[in-house]
């Protein structure tokens, strides 16, 4: 009986070896039935790449000058996640740095659509100019934050100050997880037993300044949702948020139920779970990357 264990445990060690597994080892272990996974990820890519240089070129010819170098950027994060899920694919034990890749894109993007969204409404003057003509004040409760603000204050006027503060609410999302996670991978790539001792003690330096970011991304698509209404700009934030949602929050809900539920199931097969999960999110960022392309076409077709 304690020979089975122990031969049980050997086996869940050697199978939990696959989350390491560089791009020669990876192949040696590529099984004619997982074929399938890796073909569709490429294809998915090599169609993400024909679709964004398509996009490319229609926004270089069709779009407002004012709106191309953001429109580029916000487009082009769908194409850099199926990019990354690709190289997870081949190379299993650079989960973190693509990860890590995903995450700076999406806080870059997220500053890109402000600034974007304040191109949309031709500035600051237009939006406060917009709003003081409404004879209801505007309301900064929104979520996550709303319990809270609507104990301090519920409706103010919009001013440059507080156009400001929404920018800083984003800036600072953008700041601090672009610094942090290229401290965090400088730490991984020098001693990889430190990492995973600190990693948990990050995590509230992650969480906190994505709940403020967020609050500010919900600030701002208020402030801008109703002076620019052809735009649809409440889908493009959308559009946006479920990067955040299937890249970050999606692999967490699986591992969380592969570990209460399935008992390392997952850990047990030819490929890690990193792999079945950008599976997943390399069909997910193409029909984002589809829509996406449509929604920034209404500037000049809604």
């Amino acid at each position: 009986m304690e020979e089975n264990l122990t031969v049980l445990e050997e086996f869940k060690r050697e199978s939990c070896e696959i989350y390491n597994l560089g791009f020669n080892e990876n192949l040696k272990r590529l099984h004619h039935d997982h074929l399938p996974v890796f073909v569709t990820i490429i294809l998915l890519n090599i169609l993400s790449i024909l679709m964004f240089l398509k996009k490319l070129v229609w926004i270089l010819k069709n779009t407002p000058k004012a709106y191309i170098t953001k429109t580029v950027f916000l487009c082009g994060i769908y194409l850099v996640c199926n990019l990354m899920t690709l190289s997870i694919v081949v190379v299993p034990r650079s989960y973190f740095f693509c990860d890590s890749v995903i995450h700076i894109t999406f806080v870059l993007c997220a500053y890109q659509m402000f600034n974007l969204f304040l191109r949309y409404v031709d500035g600051e003057s237009n939006l406060i100019e917009f709003h003081s003509e409404r004879p209801k004040k505007f309301n900064f409760s929104t979520p996550p934050c709303c319990c809270l603000l609507s104990l301090c204050f519920s409706k103010i006027s919009i001013t440059k100050r507080r156009i400001s503060i929404t920018r800083i609410l984003i800036l600072q999302l953008t700041i601090s997880h672009i610094l942090l996670y290229i401290a965090l991978n400088i730490i991984k790539i020098n001693d990889e037993e430190t990492f995973n001792r600190i990693f948990i003690y990050t995590i509230p330096l992650i969480v906190g300044p994505i709940l403020i970011g967020v609050w500010g991304l919900n600030i701002m698509l208020r402030l801008f949702v109703d002076a620019a209404s052809d735009y649809r700009l409440k889908e493009k934030y959308f559009a946006l948020q479920l990067v955040l949602i299937f890249c970050k929050l999606q692999p967490a809900l699986f591992e969380s139920i592969n570990q209460i539920f399935f008992n390392d199931f997952y850990c047990q097969q030819v490929h890690p779970p990193s792999v079945y999960v950008s599976f997943v999110i390399s069909i997910q960022m193409f029909l984002l990357g589809i829509w996406a392309f449509k929604l920034y076409k209404c500037p000049l077709r809604i």
